[in-house]
């Protein structure tokens, strides 16, 4: 984000007041520290990495501001200068090997950089202080920043954060962990991973004040490490918090959109209040109003009605409607962005009514006529297209309906959580508001929303309607949730499980080989692999017009994407959810969620309506052809290590022709070539160990071979 002319007004603000620190004052609500330009209190002048001072001179950080700790030339505190050494090593591309303290041009500006060796930063530490200096308390405070990583080394680093609100006890916040990768990439340059979180109830009262501070270590790998960059570090606050006093208006020009045989939207304009209740009943009285203090959760009974929503947006869907039935709408102004709220408008709240539609029989599917492949996946993108979008905020209120259930002993309402859920015993159970978060302590603690399909990987915007597609969005443990962090679904290799969660999902490495990736892999439990896997053909069927340039967006998604429109995901990712999906049917969950949620968007995911899409676009192509080829013959290895092998054999004949070849390693899936490849070097095996391999065959119909001969392979000893 880029808040220029905001930043000249703070300049000018702090320049008038002298503050040497960052300062949150009264009638200012967004700061941004972007490096490039000075900040008063924080850095002086464009940051030319020529280190801490107080008061800084050109191109230097404010001491006051800034603590560095964990370089082998010892560490600042808050207001203690240090302009030499590992705490000034000076500007730079990139590349550099001397650890320390540099300003790193990343190509979209300075950014505050480590380089971190041996004796440098593995642990350390950047704190910057920030103090409250508004007339309120401030309780919630948002923070974006972006982290920058230069992967030209072997070795595996983590860049962390933390908060405190005393400079001694710190509390991690894990959701915006980064570590970055083990194995360098062949042509290094900076790559940008944008963090958000929220920090609540911080009951900092004037003069206190905040500490924010970024750590790093190594996490594996050998030899020399990473450059980070610290960027665009954006602080947005709320304002003060008065007593709630009763709203002066009700909202105005209740209207309805869409409405279906079962659903019906609505919207109309606010009024000057905080949030809008929305009750909906049959009867043209609602016979209650609400009381003070209260909060109403949809499906929260009023008078003769059922409350539709609490929030701050001004538009609502209510599903689950009978066909060709009249409802009445009511709705109440309330102010509870204030002390002793909510405080509700209870007199003649905005009022009005809307019929449903008659039964609907149409096909949603009639456009839909014998396609196969890339001409199926494209009819399925057009009739999936445009969507209606909600705010990020509306999703809070969505969940409610579409991924509510009952916890196993019956009596409670909770959170459908993919990453929760245990159908084989105990597991977390999470309240809708009551245990949403921003910030948590441990697995367990609360949800939040997780993009099972990353935000980075389609470049990290918020105002694209992917960033909000309740398809792919969903509710996770907020621990988990950042455990999973950008890695890409996968099979963990057993045995190296770096993470096991309470309901068995895992993060390691990889059991598949995914060329040019060496990072970890995210394994949900087999229950919930199948909604996942239809949950990506539906992200990359509904965006396939955009699709094809996000692949070089991270290492993830180079890793999952294959820069096409069609088939639009590389061969490992497609094979793997195409497994998922067949071993995992259809439940009824999904279809309740995807009917729930066509009520919201008023798209659907076709991949549960028609599980054999996904074999007529990605696997047989509705081909009528059934002969599956012969077996690869000959299968031997040679130069075997202590951590890999190389594999070849004899090619095979189709009656049509031969597509490509499926090397699996102990029954497991683990690469694929193309038709005229037949041999492939399998890598990351452990040493002393016995492997054994077998090849199949496929053809453009999907069909595959019975298994060539099965081989073992026993890795060397090391010595």
């Amino acid at each position: 984000m880029n808040f220029k002319p905001l930043l000249l007004f703070i300049f000018l603000s702090f320049s008038i007041f002298g503050y040497a620190q960052l300062n949150l004052v009264d009638g200012t609500n967004i700061y941004t520290i972007d490096f490039d330009a000075s900040l008063s209190g924080v850095n002086q002048g464009a940051f030319t990495g020529t280190g801490l001072n107080n008061p800084p001179s050109s191109g230097q950080l404010n001491s006051n501001a800034w603590a560095v700790a964990g370089m082998s030339d010892g560490s600042t505190t808050f207001g203690q200068s240090n302009t030499a050494g590992d705490f000034a090593r000076g500007s730079s591309n990139g590349g550099v090997s001397s650890g320390g303290l540099y300003a790193f041009n990343t190509g979209s500006g300075i950014a505050i950089g480590i380089q971190p060796t041996g004796s440098d930063w593995t642990p350390g530490s950047i704190s910057l202080r920030i103090v409250n200096n508004r007339s309120t308390t401030l309780n919630d405070i948002d923070i974006d920043y972006t982290v920058l990583v230069r992967n030209d080394q072997s070795r595996s680093n983590t860049f962390n954060f933390a908060y405190s609100l005393n400079n001694i006890n710190y509390t991690s916040v894990n959701a915006v962990a980064l570590t970055s990768p083990a194995n360098p990439d062949a042509n290094p340059s900076w790559v940008a991973d944008t963090k958000s979180l929220s920090l609540s109830n911080l009951s900092l009262s004037p003069g206190a004040s905040l500490y924010l501070r970024w750590s790093g270590s190594d996490a594996g790998g050998s030899g020399s490490r990473d450059e980070f960059a610290l960027d665009d570090i954006t602080l947005t606050t709320s304002g003060s918090t008065p007593n709630c006093t009763e709203p002066t208006a009700q909202a105005s020009n209740l209207a309805f959109g869409t409405i279906t045989d079962n659903s019906i939207q609505g919207s109309f304009t606010t009024a000057s209040a905080d949030k809008y209740l929305v009750v909906q009943s049959t009867n043209s009285a609602l016979g209650a109003t609400p009381n003070d203090g209260s909060n109403y959760s949809a499906g929260s009974i009023l008078g003769n009605g059922t409350v539709i929503q609490y929030s701050n947006t001004n538009n609502f869907t209510a599903s689950g409607l009978s066909a060709s039935t009249t409802y009445n709408y009511f709705v109440f102004s309330a102010n509870d962005n204030c002390t002793g709220g909510p405080d509700y408008l209870n007199t003649n709240p905005l009022s009005a009514s809307a019929t449903t539609e008659a039964e609907q029989n149409g096909d949603y599917y009639s456009s839909i006529n014998n396609q196969t492949c890339a001409a199926l996946k494209t009819a399925l993108h057009n009739l999936i297209k445009d969507h209606i979008a909600y705010s990020y905020g509306d999703l809070w209120n969505i969940y409610q309906t579409t991924d509510d259930r009952q916890n196993d002993a019956g009596n409670a309402t909770i959170v459908w959580d993919m990453y929760s859920d245990n159908p084989n015993g105990s597991e977390n159970e999470f309240t809708f508001v009551t245990d949403q978060c921003g910030t948590y302590s441990g697995e367990g603690d609360c949800y939040n929303r997780e993009h099972t399909f990353p935000k980075s990987w389609w470049g990290g915007s918020t105002s694209v309607p992917q960033y909000t597609d309740i398809f792919t969005v969903i509710p996770a443990d907020g621990s988990v949730n950042g455990t999973r962090n950008n890695n890409p679904y996968g099979v963990v290799l057993a045995g190296s499980e770096t993470t096991i969660t309470n309901n068995g999902s895992k993060l390691g490495p990889s059991a598949l080989s995914i060329p040019g990736y060496t990072g970890n892999v995210f394994e949900p439990i087999d229950e919930y692999k199948g909604d996942l896997a239809r949950g990506y053909f539906y992200m990359i069927t509904r965006y396939e017009d955009g699709i094809s340039g996000w692949e070089n967006n991270t290492s993830e998604s180079n890793a999952v994407l294959d820069g096409n429109t069609y088939p639009g995901m590389e061969p490992w990712l497609i094979n793997m959810l195409i497994d998922w999906h067949n071993n995992d049917p259809v439940s009824q969950k999904e279809i309740d969620r995807n009917n729930d949620i066509f009520n919201y968007q008023l798209n659907r995911n076709p991949f549960i309506d028609h599980p054999e899409y996904v074999a007529l676009i990605w696997q047989n192509c509705g081909s009528s052809d059934t002969q599956a080829p012969t077996a690869p013959t000959a299968l031997t290895a040679s130069n075997t290590t202590e951590s890999s092998t190389d594999l070849s054999w004899s090619g095979s004949t189709d009656n049509i022709g031969v597509t490509g070849y499926n090397v699996y390693q102990d029954g497991i899936l683990v690469t694929s070539t193309g038709a005229t490849v037949t041999g492939v070097s399998i890598s990351g095996l452990l040493a002393s160990t016995s492997y054994d391999f077998y090849v199949t065959a496929t053809d453009a119909a999907g069909n595959e071979s019975s298994a060539s001969n099965t081989i073992s392979v026993t890795t060397q000893t090391p010595t």
